[in-house]
This record gives C-alpha cells, structure tokens and sequence, in this order.
C-alpha cells in the first residue's frame, strides 16, 4: 500500500494550502521532480496504510511557510506524519522571505533525508523538524529558528540565524554568518568531509 507517484506541477500559491490526492494502489512515494512548489501547506490524501514519504528531485523545490508552530506543514490525511522526506537533488524549503509575516510550522516525525544536491533551508520563521539525514546542506537563515533531532549533514550554515539540535550534529563544515547558532543538546562533530 502506498501513494501514487504524483507528479506535482509548477504552483505558487504562499497563502494556499495545496492538496494532492494519491492512489493507494501503486507506489509509496509523491514526487515534486524538476517543479517549483511554493504553498502554505501540503496534505497528501490517501488510503494507503504503509509508511507515506515525499520526493524532491531533478532540482525541484518545495516551499511551505505555515503560520502556528503546530501546523503541520506536509501531513497525510491532514494529521499523519510522513515518514520520510526525501531531497534526492533540490530544495526544502521552509518559510519565505517574501512573505510579509513570519511563518511557522512542523514536519512532525518525518525524516528528511538529503541527497548531495539535496538541502534544507529555513527562513523567516520558528520551523521544526525530525531527523535530518544524508549528504547535502542545511541552511537557516533571515532570522529562522530551525528545531531538529539529529543532523548528519556536509554542510550546516545559519546566517543571522539559529540551527537547535536535539541529537548530534556532524557535518563537513559548519558556518556561522552574521551572529547565527547552531546548538545541540549532545555532541557536535565537524569530520571536514
């Protein structure tokens, strides 16, 4: 059981939440390949009973902004969190420097795996998320505030921004840029990788 793999054309619709509905009868994953998608919310609605996850690639990009940190920003259902969250090459992005309020929000318990053309990014905004995961880049800046478990990344970067971590955080480099932070609640590594 799983979602149909969807593909998601070009919108930008910031204030709007957009919904896509899935057939449960092919695959597990939603795909955003080679579309710039910018929406408050995304709700996949299904039947599926399997795990549920997200797909970005061929440098597509996906931007919600969310308003209340506990909206959920990418659900199933409206309610359910994904399980994973995959960036195989291109762009999460959460929060919009062109929105006139700050945003807020929760990917709830997804992972978010990066592949190395593959990044996170927060902006303008109080954004939570799970684990992040893989080789590409996480980015927090115009003054987010980004949660997260565990990073595992090459590259972690806030710019006038805060990066909190729960779990452990190891990249190749870490960069503080005009007063950010990046914190963890365990232990830090730069393995230079």
């Amino acid at each position: 059981d799983g979602l149909e793999s969807t593909k998601v054309d070009n919108s930008s619709f910031l204030e709007n939440d957009l919904t896509v509905k899935a057939d449960p009868n092919t695959t597990d994953d939603v795909t955003i390949d080679s579309a710039d998608v910018a929406v408050n919310k995304v709700n996949i609605e299904t039947t599926a009973t399997g795990d549920k996850s997200l797909t970005i690639n061929n440098d597509g990009s996906l931007t919600v902004v969310g308003g209340d940190a506990d909206d959920k920003l990418i659900a199933a259902n409206g309610t359910e969190d994904l399980k994973k969250i995959n960036v195989d090459a291109g762009e999460l992005n959460l929060g919009s420097a062109a929105m006139p309020d700050r945003g807020a929000g929760t990917l709830g318990s997804a992972e978010i795996v990066l592949g190395s053309n593959g990044s996170l990014n927060a902006s303008n905004g109080d954004y939570t998320v799970g684990d992040v995961t893989g080789t590409g880049n996480v980015t927090a800046n115009t003054g987010a505030n980004l949660n997260t478990g565990g990073i595992t990344a090459q590259t972690v970067t806030a710019d006038a921004a805060n990066i909190k971590a729960t779990g452990d955080v190891t990249a190749g480099d870490i960069d503080l840029v005009k007063g950010g932070s990046v914190t963890s609640d365990k232990n830090m590594m730069v393995n230079g990788s």
